[in-house]
């Protein structure tokens, strides 16, 4: 009978030992598993701030190049604008050079006429 005892004593430690080695070894799995998920998340927020700077540096670059076409393309309308300005007040300079001339020549005539009437 204590051979009986011995035998079951011996399985029962026999499994206690294979039960702690497969607990130990699922701690490692487990300890392995989260340093990999820690370093696969660290890489995943390095990765996500790299594609963010180069997002935002592209965003940067195409809002600069948009402001610099709008600024040129403003200048090139003012300077049209300008140009048709310039155009409309040489004509303007003209005409009152001509009535100019005009009032001119009427206010000497008149000038004439009050002096012949002296």
């Amino acid at each position: 009978m204590e051979h009986k005892k011995t035998q079951s004593t011996d399985i029962i430690e026999d499994y206690a030992e294979d039960v702690k080695k497969i607990e130990e070894e699922a701690d490692k799995l487990i300890k392995e598993a989260m340093s990999q998920k820690d370093e696969m998340v660290t890489r995943a927020r390095s990765d996500a701030a790299a594609n963010y700077s180069k997002k935002e540096k592209k965003i940067e670059s195409a809002k600069d190049e948009k402001v610099k076409k709008e600024k040129e393309r403003i200048q090139k309308n003012y300077s049209e604008k300008l140009k048709d300005e310039e155009k409309e007040l040489g004509s303007y300079e003209k005409r009152c050079a001509k009535n100019m001339d005009k009032a001119v020549g009427l206010v000497l005539k008149k000038l004439e006429e009050k002096v012949g009437e002296l």
